[in-house]
């Protein structure tokens, strides 16, 4: 579902990069997701921080993502392309993405003599890399 597909921080990044490119190697796209995660530049990214992203890539994420249409991998020569659903899946991100931002609360924290019924949102978003 839309929902498990996003709620990986690895995934939204494969997402957010592939939205931006026709295709993508493997391997530019694990050196950025490193970068992000160790807080690093690209070219800082140690052989083991990659290494960590590229094998959790091929092992989970982006057979998860290939599956449900999101994107196309060919594991043969290592490149990523969009996928008939990657459109529909970058807008679902991006609007949860904004809307969490913008209005919901974060928490179940609610001003005072208000109740909320709705669920905090940081659960939504809980990584599972």
């Amino acid at each position: 579902t839309m929902l498990h597909i996003l709620r990986a921080e690895r995934r939204r990044r494969v997402i957010e990069i592939i939205s931006r490119e026709d295709k993508c190697e493997l391997r530019p796209v694990a050196k950025e997701i490193a970068a992000a995660e160790y807080d690093t530049p690209a070219g800082s990214v140690s052989n083991d921080q990659y290494q960590n992203i590229y094998v959790s890539l091929i092992q989970v994420h982006l057979e998860t993502l290939e599956k449900e249409d999101v994107i196309i991998y060919n594991s043969d020569r290592k490149v990523i392309k969009p996928g008939p659903r990657l459109g529909i899946m970058y807008l679902t991100y991006t609007l949860v993405k904004l809307s969490i931002a913008h209005s919901w609360p974060m928490s179940e924290e609610v001003d005072e003599g208000e109740q909320s019924t709705d669920p905090p949102l940081h659960d939504f978003l809980i990584s599972d890399n």
